[in-house]
This record gives structure tokens, C-alpha cells and sequence, in this order.
């Protein structure tokens, strides 16, 4: 059985969408014991162009925020760069 006590490696999170539950997120991560490992806005990821050739595959998780448009885009880029 796991020793939750134990301390734990920090959660790398990836937040795609910078508006206000992106921001809300980033601020809070630490506090959660969680690392804000990228944000990516807009004007760095249009067309999920940051999420390609496996940059971010050193991320435990990705959280979108975009739109409901671009959520697919991102989650098809995801799937593929790791």
C-alpha cells in the first residue's frame, strides 16, 4: 500500500486558454502542489500549433480553456505529440 504521507513529485500542468480559469489555475497550482509547466494563449497556439511534435511531452496533464471550437484541435494535437 502507498505511504500517503509520502511526499509526491509536483503534477506538471499544461494550460491551454489564458483567460480567467486559466489564470485562476495557474495561480492556485502551487498552493495544490502542482507546477505550471507552460501556458499557452491565442497568439501561441493558433491552431494548436504549439501542441505539435511532441513539445509539451513532459506534461502529466493538459487542461483546456479554449473555446468549445477549439477544443478539438487541441485534444487531436495532444493525442499526437506524445
Amino acid at each position: 500500500m502507498a505511504d500517503l504521507a509520502a511526499p509526491m513529485d509536483s503534477t506538471r500542468i499544461l494550460i491551454v486558454g489564458y483567460g480567467r480559469m486559466g489564470r485562476l489555475v495557474e495561480e492556485l497550482a502551487s498552493e495544490n502542489g502542482c507546477t505550471v509547466a507552460g501556458v499557452l494563449d491565442v497568439d501561441l497556439n493558433a491552431n494548436a500549433e504549439a501542441l505539435s511534435d511532441g513539445a509539451w511531452g513532459d506534461v502529466d496533464v493538459a487542461i483546456d480553456f479554449t473555446t468549445g471550437d477549439g477544443c478539438p484541435g487541441t485534444c487531436s494535437a495532444m493525442r499526437h505529440s506524445t
